[in-house]
């Protein structure tokens, strides 16, 4: 198919009824912003790691957001958040500001930082409505006369909103606004088109789920699937075939696999009988300013900067061994003892999570020991958190409970209300592990706490998690009807969360509960975990809930 027959195929849709655009990087790249991908390389790069270190973290498809998180934790950002402030409005935006002047486009939806959007409204005096607050995605007033415009992930000229918003993200916290105004866009009655251009539909911590997630979506789309080849023939596929179709394999419509600056180029020529712009010259400025981030990050980390930052970057891509590696080399080389309780604390948490529970004691109590000497309440309540968790690892509740308590204490003295309310429901699981019905029910309570406080933080991960222990616990006191109350209010979260294993595990916990009362009812429900588990290849619980069934039938 040509180009042309492309755009008199996208013509009839837009004249048919006004489209809403969802746009990702790809839009921003001619304004001189980097792809996701090139800051990743180079940021590697800059960190000096060999190319087996650095194919090794790629292979792990980290996201964006949790990148970053990751650098936040380490270094000011201010240079890296400088990137998304490069250059001006290019073709793509003026493009789409025309179209949506014209009515063509009744609302914007990016995940990008930069506001090359906002500045090609402005320039042009033109009236648009701007969402990116978490508070705000959930109140968007589809009713306005004006263009909206909804930011997923914020806004580089919010930088304190920003941070906290890539935290939620990387966390996979408050994913509820997202995920409501996602559900107003892709299940809108109005059945409204929508079209993808320069996403690569790899945001796996909050859009993809909330997308997938919708039942019975309405809106019709057209994803633009990029091809590096400009003389190439474009192709369109059905979504529900293609492999390019991301999230959207259940929806109505197409891909158009094309180069998407001919297609641009196309647009502007038929629907606005005119040739685009020229775009800006692209300069490196984003490489010069990567390398400013590491040498300020140098200024504070000094000789061990590669390593502590490589250290938590591998820490998060799950390649614990690789990431010890790195943290051990930072503790031999750094003499500022702050930092040496963080690295002990790091590599004490990856020995545990690798199973190594003796090496993971060492150096968390190296960690407790500095902070006690430095006198940092909240590094002493982070290393007595992780000292319990390893003395629930070893079956051993009441341990446990003493460190939990001292590690709420001092959360509490140091304002770590998030610390605080974990340790207030691991002493909530602990009491529950010591079976009598007194710690059952004084179990409860503390699960309460916690999720009053999670709740309270938009913590819905940890908000969840306490509702499956609330389940659980009200069952070891024989209150069925309860248990299943809330492996179904947690349920509800997973699903929005896009958390296949706790919607699993929600699943085969209330099978287990109505089982005496319910044969089939159990069995469709642990058919239905044994699907999801399968799904992420959770082959322990799998097994576990075919067991479940050759015992109730």
């Amino acid at each position: 198919m040509s180009y042309p027959d492309l755009l008199l195929k996208l013509a009839e849709e837009i004249s048919t009824n006004p489209i809403i655009l969802f746009s990702g990087a790809g839009i921003s790249k001619a304004s001189g912003i980097p792809l996701a991908g090139e800051i990743i390389d180079e940021v590697l790069s800059t960190l000096r790691l060999s190319k087996e270190d650095i194919d090794s973290f790629k292979r792990s498809h980290l996201p964006f957001e949790a990148f970053i998180e990751t650098l936040i934790q380490t270094t000011d950002l201010e240079n890296i958040y400088a990137i998304f402030r490069q250059g001006f409005p290019n073709s793509n935006h003026i493009l789409f500001y025309h179209l949506a002047r014209k009515g063509y486009i009744r609302a914007i939806i990016t995940t990008n930082f930069d506001t090359h959007f906002e500045d090609v409204f402005s320039l042009q005096g033109e009236a648009l409505k701007t969402y990116w607050l978490d508070e705000e995605l959930g109140q968007v007033d589809w009713n306005l006369p004006c263009t909206k415009l909804i930011k997923l992930h914020g806004s580089v000229s919010d930088k304190k909103s920003l941070a906290i918003t890539i935290h939620k993200v990387a966390n996979q916290r408050s994913a509820s606004a997202r995920s409501k105004v996602i559900e107003q866009i892709f299940s809108n009655p109005e059945k409204v088109t929508v079209l993808v251009v320069g996403y690569s539909c790899s945001d796996n911590f909050d859009i993809n789920p909330a997308i997938r997630k919708i039942e019975k979506p309405r809106s019709r789309i057209i994803l633009v699937s990029h091809v590096d080849d400009a003389n190439n023939t474009p192709t369109v596929e059905e979504l529900s075939t293609s492999i390019y179709a991301g999230p959207f394999t259940k929806y109505t419509g197409y891909v158009l696999r094309c180069n998407t600056d001919e297609l641009i180029k196309c647009i502007w020529e038929v629907l606005l009988n005119s040739s685009p712009p020229l775009n800006p010259k692209i300069n490196k400025e984003w490489v010069r300013l990567i390398e400013r981030w590491y040498n300020e990050a140098k200024n504070h980390l000094k000789e061990i900067t590669s390593y502590y930052i490589a250290g938590l970057l591998f820490k998060a891509s799950l390649n614990l061994n690789r990431s010890n590696y790195f943290l051990k080399n930072a503790i031999n080389n750094t003499t500022d003892e702050n930092i040496a309780v963080q690295l002990h604390q790091y590599m004490g948490d990856n020995f545990r999570d690798l199973g190594n529970l003796n090496e993971s004691t060492f150096h968390l109590e190296q960690a407790l020991i500095l902070a006690r000497k430095k006198g940092l309440l909240s590094a002493q309540a982070r290393a007595f958190a992780s000292l319990g968790i390893i003395k629930a690892d070893q079956k051993l509740p009441g341990s446990a409970i003493e460190y939990y308590q001292k590690a709420r204490e001092l959360a509490k003295k140091s304002g770590e209300i998030e610390l605080m309310g974990v340790c207030i429901g691991n002493i909530g699981i602990e009491l529950k592990n010591l079976g009598g019905k007194d710690q059952l029910i004084e179990s409860i309570k503390y699960h309460k706490q916690a999720m009053a406080i999670a709740h309270q933080k938009g913590d819905k991960r940890s908000e969840m998690r306490t509702l499956i222990n609330l389940g659980i616990t009200h069952a070891d006191l024989g209150r069925r009807m309860k248990a299943i109350g809330y492996y179904r209010q947690a349920r509800r979260i997973a699903k929005e969360l896009g958390d296949i294993y706790h919607e699993a595990a929600s699943l085969a916990n209330e099978a287990e509960d109505i089982s005496g009362v319910d044969r089939e009812g159990a069995i469709n429900l642990l058919k239905e975990a044994i699907i999801l588990f399968e799904s992420i290849g959770s082959q322990q619980w799998v097994t576990y809930c075919k067991e479940k069934l050759r015992d109730i039938n």
